[in-house]
């Protein structure tokens, strides 16, 4: 079974393009979603957190994202954590071994180096400015706070060019998703063939 990771910017299209790869029957590990779960609701990992952070990051019971505003302060969480999301990701792919390929998505897969564990990685791209404008429209975030997350983040031309595939997700292309996602489906299965064979 091939590993494949996906990954893209805030409001990149990300999501969209894992939802588009399991309609295709392909597994989604939601590395984002877990780690969500664990900062939040896992008893265990909130003590640590709060033994190393502080009692002061948890606001109303649930972790203050405005503590992590920094790569430097997110790094600290993530190496809280980022164990156990391995961990549970090793045992879901037990559970799907007899996938064709399966996909770990995640919005820090090469901040944090995780791409070199995997086969084959995917960055979905949407333009800086056009991202910027959709949140801006589509959010009631301040300003202040979008221009944080977006000059926060790894450069979106760094991340394409340690991608071995791309989707371009903006103006045009949004309507041709699929079609990306079937051509790299279909590269995917043949290099599965012939990752097999060797």
């Amino acid at each position: 079974m091939l590993k494949i990771g996906l990954t893209g910017n805030f409001y990149s299209g990300y999501d969209k393009v894992a939802e588009l790869f399991e309609e295709m029957n392909i597994p989604v590990f939601d590395a984002d979603l877990v780690l969500k779960y664990l900062v939040n609701f896992s008893g265990k990992h909130i003590d640590k957190i709060k033994s190393s952070l502080g009692d002061d990051v948890y606001s109303r019971c649930l972790l203050d994202t405005r503590k992590f505003n920094t790569n430097e302060e997110f790094d600290k969480l993530l190496d809280i954590v980022e164990l156990d999301i391995f961990k549970a990701y090793e045992k879901w792919r037990i559970n799907n071994y007899d996938s064709f390929y399966t996909i770990l998505k995640s919005s820090i897969l090469f901040e944090r180096k995780i791409d070199k564990s995997m086969n084959f990685n995917i960055s979905v791209y949407k333009p800086k400015n056009i991202r910027k404008d959709e949140i801006w429209t589509k959010t009631d975030m301040p300003f202040t706070t979008i221009d944080n997350i977006l000059s926060n983040e790894m450069n979106e031309i760094g991340k394409n060019e340690k991608a071995d595939y791309i989707v371009h997700n903006y103006i045009n292309w949004s309507q041709t998703l699929k079609k990306q996602i079937e051509h790299i489906n279909k590269s995917l299965m043949n290099k599965r063939n012939i990752h097999n064979k060797s």
